[in-house]
């Protein structure tokens, strides 16, 4: 078999296309990359951004906390009939449950938790529901 021999002006045709395919090629992953940058840019900047809301949200979440019932839950009675870390009363502890939608229906709310208690509180914070604190109320003047 023979191979097919190409004049001068066709070897720099097929150069020619070879360099501007290259240069397509390029461009592109250039274009790419640069997109992409730009997309994990944005991406860091809403993690940045929702960290930071974390953060305040924690900081915000501990205060409150404090204030209420010095981290203490056991047997912690306020004046008002409210109990435990966040001191909620239980009419105000089952309104914001049913609100928040955290519990599911195979285990109720339980007003006396610890920990249902600190998460409805968490979620009060997010949600604009915080203000049934009066410490809360202290810590934002």
């Amino acid at each position: 078999m023979r191979l097919k021999v190409i004049g001068a002006n066709e070897r720099l045709k097929l150069i020619f296309k070879l360099v501007v395919y290259w240069s397509i090629g390029i461009v592109i992953f250039l274009a790419g990359t640069f997109h992409g940058r730009w997309l994990e840019r944005a991406c860091w900047e809403t993690a940045l951004q929702e960290v930071g809301e974390e953060y305040k949200t924690l900081d915000t979440l501990e205060k409150i906390i404090l204030a209420e019932s010095n981290a203490k839950h056991k047997n912690v009675w306020g004046q008002n009939g409210e109990y435990g870390i966040c001191q909620m009363k239980k009419g105000t502890f089952f309104w914001l449950a049913e609100k928040s939608h955290l519990f599911d229906y195979d285990r109720p709310p339980d007003w006396k938790s610890q920990e249902d208690q600190i998460r409805l509180l968490n979620w009060s914070i997010r949600n604009g529901y915080a203000n049934h604190w009066s410490t809360f109320r202290k810590i934002e003047k």
